[in-house]
Formats: structure tokens, C-alpha cells, sequence
């Protein structure tokens, strides 16, 4: 792994943008504090798709827990090795992926890590369905999957009911295509919920409250 800005990083991370908002002090990290002014319960946080720890390190200075979710094996150490050198003992790390099931599938590695995605038939990474885990509380649950936010939605409909946390979800068409081919979209799903829109941080990332 090497250093990019105050952030661990697998050693293959080269992307321009990347590395610039790295430097900058974190993965699109200007959007939380936005995006905190929706949440009212700060128990707890899911933050699916945790890339090196950037948001979930600051999403642990405002929530009691949280559960970061990384499956690919060489980013998850940088993760680790991120929170580790922040003192942060309230991040719970999961190097598995977030779908619509318990299995095993694959991850394609692409030039950036925040672009890595999970292949169906492939091997070697976990794969969960929120709804098989048990939440006690759950104020945010952040999906930034690369194509697999649907299918995580789906896995996850139980805990949603439950908990009715505010969403964040990103949704790119073509990886949404990719990834949950076949399937409703994020927005669709969430209408389905009993949800609605509240804001659009950058491009593609939506969040949502209960009704």
C-alpha cells in the first residue's frame, strides 16, 4: 500500500481524480456534512462501499457505530490500516460486498479502487444481505456499489422496514445496468419503500426519507 495525502491506498490506485480529492482530505467527503443535516438518529451507520475508510472515519465522529463494508481484500487493509492510525474503535470492518444474497461472487478490479465491481459468477468475495444481519438501531444506510445499490435495496427491504433509516444511493445507469440488469432501479425501489427524494448530492448520488 502507499500513502496518497493522509490516506493508506492499494498500491495500484492511479486514477487523476482520485488521488486529487484524496489529497484534498477524502473521497467526495465534501458532501456528509449535507448529508448529515437529513439524518435525526445517530446510533448507527452503514456505510456500503467504504473504498479506504474516508467516510466512515468521519461518520464515526457523529454516529455511535458504524459498519463499513469493503470487499475488495487490498483496499479493505487500507481501510483498516486508515481507521487503525485514527484511533477509531467504533468502525466495525466487513470485507464483504452488500447484494441480495449470501453467497460468493467476484470483484473486477479497475484502474481506479472506487470503480472495483462485483462480478455474479465469479469467486472469492463474500457476499451479504443486510436482512441477514442483526441491526439493533439504524440511522443511515449509505450505498455506493458500482451497479449493485438495487440489489442491495432488495437485500435489505426487512432492515429498511425496521429502521427506516435516510438513504443515500448512487445510481449511474450504465452501472446500474451492469450490475442489477434486469432489476427495478434505486428510485424505483425506494417509491416502493414508502420513500421520497430529498436532495441530489453531486451527480448521481440521491437521498431519501421515509414518508
Amino acid at each position: 500500500m502507499k500513502k496518497i495525502g493522509n490516506w493508506w491506498c492499494p498500491d495500484l490506485e492511479s486514477h487523476p481524480r482520485t488521488i486529487e480529492q484524496l489529497e484534498a482530505g477524502g473521497f467526495q467527503a465534501d458532501r456528509i456534512p449535507e448529508l448529515l443535516g437529513y439524518v435525526d438518529n445517530f446510533t448507527a451507520c452503514i456505510d456500503g462501499g467504504a473504498h479506504v475508510g474516508t467516510w466512515a472515519a468521519e461518520l464515526a465522529l457523529h454516529f455511535e457505530s458504524v459498519y463499513a463494508f469493503e470487499p475488495d481484500t487490498f483496499t479493505f487493509a487500507c481501510l483498516r490500516q486508515n481507521i487503525a492510525d485514527r484511533g477509531l474503535n467504533n468502525i466495525s470492518q466487513l470485507n464483504s460486498a452488500i447484494g441480495d444474497d449470501d453467497k460468493e461472487v467476484g470483484i473486477v478490479r479497475q484502474l481506479s479502487v472506487v470503480s472495483h465491481y462485483i462480478e455474479e459468477f465469479g469467486t472469492g468475495v463474500k457476499l451479504v444481505k443486510l436482512d441477514s444481519i442483526s441491526f439493533k438501531s439504524l440511522g443511515l444506510l449509505k450505498l455506493d456499489l458500482e451497479g449493485y445499490e438495487s440489489r442491495a435495496l432488495l437485500g435489505a427491504k426487512e432492515t429498511i422496514a425496521n429502521h427506516r433509516p435516510v438513504i443515500m444511493v448512487e445510481y449511474s445507469k450504465l452501472l446500474h445496468e451492469r450490475g442489477s440488469s434486469g432489476l427495478p432501479t434505486p428510485d424505483e425501489i425506494l417509491m416502493d419503500y414508502n420513500y421520497h427524494k430529498v436532495a441530489v448530492l453531486g451527480k448521481n448520488d440521491t437521498v431519501w426519507r421515509p414518508h
